[in-house]
């Protein structure tokens, strides 16, 4: 006997009589007759009472997970994939901020204005040592260039990308390396050696057309005057040239929402339209930021700009086609609940998310020292503890297994102690429903074309 997953959604097609169903454990999708319905609606099925063409449908339903056998417990399930990823000690992930300097000042800025300190040789020797340790008894090595603004830092990051690439290489580990940057320090010299030792993709932000993203993302007092819209565009068309990944973030709120459009327009007439393009919600994470909270947009209001942002996206030919944000499924939140991901500051400190960079009665421990066991278990705990399953509204949620209880940073310390639900809870019929159009499209396409 079969029965239907709990994680099915099902949407009726305003362009037709057949019906969209979704489900958001094996994220498959599907579309089917109306007339056919009753094997999704029905509390148990049994394939000996159904007709040939029923049962060949329900066989499909089966591999896609939209009909179950009855003995399985899908929260369960839920439960161990999560468990089995937060535990995973195959993958180690390191971000490294060699400086929380910053030589933009922008004010919604979450870290505040840090002194521009850079990490010493000790600190730097510390993560070498560690490094070395780890890539004897992991698989992949995984590395997040952060800050403030790491370029303030290139020096220290060419030093210890050589190094990791060193030690991992000898090792025989998997290694990948990823910058968060603002986009304006980069020059020809320094493109080409991050590219050398492999650090190929980075998240630029761009947060509107030029007379909005300066005003936002202001230059610091060495670069008054210049054009930081332009000096970023310039450089991510360098980037692109050298064949690194850009992938430009678009901080919303209600101050820049309506120049969106504007923006991708001038994207579109540089030759970006292949360019990776999201938006992020600008979020009240700290005291250093809670100045700009009554312009921030809640959940709701973000999933239906998020949902219009990759509509515009479409529309305008830009490289999305829905597939880089069709839902997948999450075994956890991010790498802050992940018991082998770590933050490390300029000073050596170590955090679970890097929202507490600088913030240093929220460390979990120091490089320098990791005898310093203790506090390093009794803080690593807390986050690893986090657990959407410990709440009746997610373990209820149809959305869960997308979404896996939302930011655990926003849960513990901005939320009140409460999942913040994902967007995705807001806007999946509108994404998944773009994203069936997306196909519709493409086989037309096929089709007209002859091939």
């Amino acid at each position: 006997m079969y029965k239907p997953s709990n994680y099915n959604f099902i949407w009726p097609l305003e362009e037709s009589k057949n019906v969209l169903v979704f489900n958001s454990l094996t994220t498959r999708l599907a579309e089917i007759q109306g007339g056919f319905m009753h094997l999704l609606s029905s509390q148990q099925v049994d394939l000996g009472g159904l007709s040939a063409a029923e049962k060949s449908l329900a066989g499909e339903f089966i591999k896609d997970g939209f009909l179950i056998d009855e003995s399985t417990d899908e929260l369960k399930v839920i439960k161990y994939t999560s468990a089995s990823q937060k535990y995973n000690k195959d993958v180690l992930s390191l971000t490294i901020a060699p400086t929380l300097g910053c030589n933009l000042q922008c004010p919604y800025c979450y870290q505040g204005r840090k002194q521009a300190g850079f990490m010493p040789e000790e600190v730097q020797e510390a993560i070498l040592a560690y490094v070395a340790q780890s890539v004897r008894r992991v698989d992949r090595l995984l590395i997040t260039w952060f800050g403030g603004e790491p370029l303030l830092a290139k020096d220290i990051i060419y030093r210890l990308s050589g190094a990791i690439n060193d030690l991992a290489g000898k090792s025989g580990c998997s290694h990948k390396a990823f910058m968060v940057t603002n986009g304006t320090l980069f020059d020809k010299n320094s493109i080409l050696r991050l590219k050398d030792f492999g650090i190929r993709n980075f998240q630029i932000t761009l947060d509107g057309p030029p007379g909005i993203h300066n005003n936002r993302r202001v230059m610091g007092q060495n670069g008054d005057g210049q054009d930081c819209f332009e000096i970023i565009l310039s450089n991510i068309k360098d980037l692109i040239r050298n064949e690194m990944n850009v992938h430009i973030r678009v901080n919303i709120d209600d101050e820049n929402i309506g120049s969106i459009e504007d923006l991708l327009d001038i994207l579109e007439s540089k030759g970006l339209k292949n360019v990776n393009i999201y938006p992020a919600r600008v979020m009240p994470y700290t005291d250093a930021c809670k100045s700009i909270e009554n312009s921030c947009l809640n959940q709701k209001e973000f999933a239906r700009t998020g949902a219009k942002f990759y509509e515009m996206l479409l529309r305008k030919g830009f490289k999305t086609d829905y597939s880089s944000i069709y839902p997948k499924r999450r075994s956890n939140y991010c790498c802050a609940d992940q018991i082998n991901s770590f933050s490390i500051d300029p000073d050596g400190f170590i955090y679970k998310c890097w929202s507490d960079y600088g913030i240093k009665e929220n460390n979990v421990g120091n490089i320098i020292d990791l005898s310093l066991g203790k506090k390093l278990k009794t803080g690593h705990i807390a986050w690893l503890t986090w657990d959407p399953f410990d709440f009746n509204q997610c373990r209820k949620c149809k959305v869960l297994p997308l979404c896996m209880g939302g930011c655990p940073n926003a849960g513990m310390k901005v939320n009140g102690g409460r999942p913040e639900c994902s967007e995705i809870r807001f806007n999946l019929e509108t994404i998944v429903k773009n994203h069936y159009r997306c196909i519709k499209i493409k086989e037309y396409c096929k089709m007209a074309a002859g091939t």
